[in-house]
């Protein structure tokens, strides 16, 4: 079959997006019957209907399918744009890092500074993000690296392990706990699942490598509010050592080590494996910050 074309392409994301087409026609500055008439047209390229119209708008199976490779190829075609809009002005264009929150502490802004004063021709942008939603973005080129709490073991990833560091027990300072087992009785604070699989993963295996069972009973999706919880008496909560170490002055919680503990925080670079130099060179930069932050 023909490409599609992107204007089609982007009014199929968009009627994805809002599944209404008067909202969508709306949203995309053109009439309705123009957009109807658009996603016959790119239906009847496909060979296969991409939405059903009664009794309400919604996506196929094939059109489910086809959305992230459209996502990726509207994402692509953006990246082409900004980047030759940046080489036309002389600069060496733009890079994206994907983050999670706990980076912000742990070597990204000094990465970030480093290439301010060693590449000011580049455009380092960052975006925070959970760990979980990095890959797509990674794969679909919205982000150039990614920085975070798992490896991103798909074809074309380039995944470089940063650093691992010991996991840490924060309990509150009116808590008499002074392990594991006697934090058991405590509610426990931990990551969402959706927010970082592989980390809450780590954490609980701690748990369970002890033969306990946590009370799971208060979900975060950043350390720092886990920290804040534990700090107003709502449980414990199992932190990496940094994060701990930023809140050694809070008299409202006590730390106190894992001894024996195998699991460990890890911290993880991601690239794709066709991207170009400067991605990989920014990516050694990164490495080598989160390194010298342990």
């Amino acid at each position: 079959m023909k490409p599609p074309s992107l204007r089609r392409l982007r009014y199929f994301a968009v009627l994805a997006e809002h599944l209404h087409f008067a909202r969508a026609a709306e949203a995309l500055g053109i009439s309705q019957p123009a957009l109807s008439a658009e996603i016959r047209k790119l239906e009847a390229e496909t060979g296969m209907a991409l939405f059903t119209r009664s009794p309400a708008t919604a996506l196929t199976r094939e059109g489910v399918l086809l959305l992230r490779d459209a996502r990726a190829t509207l994402a692509a075609a953006h990246r082409f744009s900004e980047r030759a809009g940046d080489l036309a002005a002389g600069a060496a264009g733009s890079l994206t890092i994907g983050t999670v929150q706990s980076f912000c502490y742990r070597g990204v802004p000094e990465a970030v500074g480093r290439l301010a004063a060693e590449r000011p021709e580049l455009r380092v942008r960052t975006l925070e993000l959970p760990t979980a939603a990095q890959r797509d973005l990674l794969r679909s080129g919205e982000i150039d690296l990614a920085c975070g709490h798992m490896p991103i073991g798909d074809a074309g990833i380039v995944t470089t392990a940063a650093l691992a560091e010991p996991f840490v027990l924060c309990v509150p300072a009116s808590s008499s706990a002074h392990s594991l087992a006697e934090a058991a009785a405590l509610p426990c604070i931990t990551f969402r699942r959706e927010a970082s699989p592989h980390y809450r993963d780590r954490v609980l295996s701690l748990w369970t490598a002890a033969g306990l069972e946590p009370d799971i009973r208060h979900e975060t999706s950043t350390w720092e509010s886990a920290i804040e919880l534990t700090a107003h008496g709502l449980g414990s909560a199992v932190v990496p050592r940094s994060v701990a170490r930023r809140h050694a002055r809070d008299a409202r919680i006590r730390t106190l080590a894992l001894t024996g503990a195998s699991a460990a925080s890890e911290a993880w670079v991601s690239r794709r494996e066709d991207d170009s130099t400067v991605v990989a060179e920014v990516a050694a930069v990164l490495l080598g910050a989160l390194r010298a932050s342990r």
